[in-house]
């Protein structure tokens, strides 16, 4: 089982150090597995990121941005579902992210996927429970892509009690912030105010 979360910071799970309890699930999850501290991304967006977990290869492979994005995993490239398949896994994606389309190539190798833009965690989840009812008999590969920590931010309540005096909302944090990265018009002061204030 493959499970993937879009742009999920370490450090805000508890088995990572957080004190917050906001991943119980995943804590008790990983009491009992290996745990890794020291994985890092190959880039910092979805499609390069992606194709390097799928192909075991850097984004120089093809899927990086370079004016215009690179939405497809190069044809040459084993992707581990293909190859898993090949050894007689069945195979199933559900995936959250619109990017990971099948036109792009990363869906090749499931014998069962569906890309559902903003799908929540807990529709892909139990998309899966759905499927592994069936049950899918043999081996079998499942990858989960969720989105919740990805914008748009639409936090619950309790996460928006976080957010400190003088901050609105974690909109206005990454509107200042996508503001800055596209025109340089926020002044860095102000983002980094907006920051403190989100994390404080």
């Amino acid at each position: 089982l493959l499970f993937v979360v879009d742009t999920q910071r370490a450090d805000r799970l508890g088995a990572y150090g957080s004190p917050a309890p906001a991943s119980p699930h995943f804590d008790r999850l990983s009491r009992a597995s290996r745990l890794h501290s020291r994985a890092l991304s190959q880039a910092s967006w979805t499609i390069p990121s992606v194709t390097s977990l799928f192909t075991g290869d850097y984004p120089a492979l093809g899927a990086r941005q370079t004016g215009v994005p690179s939405l497809t995993i190069p044809a040459g490239a084993e992707t581990l579902a293909e190859r898993l398949q090949k050894a007689g896994f069945v195979t199933v994606a559900f995936v959250a992210n619109p990017l990971l389309e099948s036109r792009g190539g990363f869906m090749r190798g499931f014998d069962t996927h569906a890309t559902m833009a903003a799908a929540s965690a807990r529709t892909i989840g139990s998309l899966l429970a759905g499927w592994l009812d069936g049950p899918p008999g043999g081996r079998w590969f499942a990858y989960l892509h969720a989105m919740e920590p990805h914008e748009p931010y639409d936090p619950a309540p309790d996460i928006r009690a976080f957010l400190a005096e003088g901050v609105a909302s974690t909109e206005e944090l990454m509107a200042a912030t996508m503001a800055h990265r596209r025109a340089r018009s926020t002044p860095p002061d102000r983002i980094l105010l907006l920051l403190a204030g989100a994390y404080a």
